[in-house]
């Protein structure tokens, strides 16, 4: 009976190989982002033109007198306020006044690219909205945790910081490539603000969540932004920095002293130099039940946020 004879690579056979995985995630560490870049610009772009389509056709549709609303945000705003059909219902029954009130949001911070690339604002100063609201998270906020890091290019502080980011690069890799392949330069279709199921009754598991690490943007940071602002206020467009409030242990959490501080001497900056207020929720307190995670409302939670904002805005403005 013959032996089996076992084929084992040699030291330098191993060598190779060890030395091409490192090549491999070296290229990757550095250009890992290429594809999910590219596919979030792509998908962006489209979500822009979808959302601002659709708002100047509703805009254009509607008599003079109506009161024209326009919410900019993140896919918080998207979830956490009524739909269009839904705000018209609640203005109609509760103040028997007409209002038309639209949503452009992208899926992330994404609000220099909307500004800068896509030119919202002077978009917005042509329609001449009555009211703008932009939302707190992306004006005020970074997320400054190892996902930002990648996003930025921003170079790790730790061993594990970095095995983190290199996992996440070879996900985005393979993720972002799988779809580029497969979709190539097709344009994909954006989404209306309530053209797919949003929303969720689920009830969030209190017990695993973990909150971003992030950090307040200096009034310098938005520099991009602010000859924009000055011609919303020359145009006669309210503008008001809105806050979705997340569960109320999850701000607890956000709003440290330090933070609630700096927070505010922000926003005051922002009301000095261009007039700009800020509405900050003032409802009954939001908890878990009311939301789907630890940042997006559910549906419970989405109707006394929407209730409330009607509110404060027929407290503040009626046409």
């Amino acid at each position: 009976m013959k032996r089996e004879h076992k084929v084992v690579p040699s030291p330098k056979t191993w060598a190779i190989i060890i030395m091409f995985f490192i090549l491999w995630q070296v290229l990757i560490y550095f250009f890992g982002n290429s594809f999910d870049q590219y596919i979030t610009l792509r998908d962006n772009t489209a979500q822009f033109n979808t959302s601002f389509d659709a708002l100047k056709k509703d805009f254009q549709k509607q008599e003079e007198s109506i009161l024209k609303i326009v919410v900019i945000g993140s896919s918080l705003v998207a979830q956490g306020i009524a739909c269009p059909n839904e705000i018209q219902t609640l203005a109609l029954e509760k103040y028997n006044t007409k209002v038309q009130l639209n949503k452009i949001f992208l899926f992330g911070n994404h609000f220099e690219f909307l500004v800068k690339e896509q030119g919202v604002f002077d978009n917005l100063i042509d329609l001449k909205p009555d009211i703008v609201f932009i939302h707190n998270d992306w004006l005020l906020f970074d997320i400054s945790d190892y996902h930002f890091k990648i996003e930025k290019g921003i170079l790790p502080e730790s061993w594990i910081e970095f095995y983190k980011i290199l996992v996440d690069k070879n996900r985005r890799f393979y993720k972002g490539g799988l779809k580029y392949f497969r979709e190539g330069n097709q344009k994909p279709n954006g989404l209306r603000a309530c053209d797919y199921a949003f929303y969720s009754n689920e009830i969030l598991d209190t017990l695993n969540f973990s909150i971003r690490k992030r950090t307040l943007k200096s009034f310098a940071a938005t520099a991009y932004l602010h000859a924009d602002l000055k011609r919303l206020q020359k145009a006669g467009i309210k503008t008001y920095i809105l806050h979705l409030p997340r569960p109320f242990e999850v701000d607890e959490r956000i709003f440290t002293p330090k933070v609630q501080k700096n927070y505010y001497l922000l926003l005051e900056q922002y009301s000095n130099k261009f007039g700009i207020e800020y509405w900050e929720y003032e409802g009954r307190r939001l908890y878990f039940k009311e939301y789907r995670d630890i940042g997006h409302l559910n549906e419970k939670g989405k109707s006394i946020y929407s209730e409330w904002l009607m509110d404060k805005i027929f407290e503040n403005y009626k046409k």
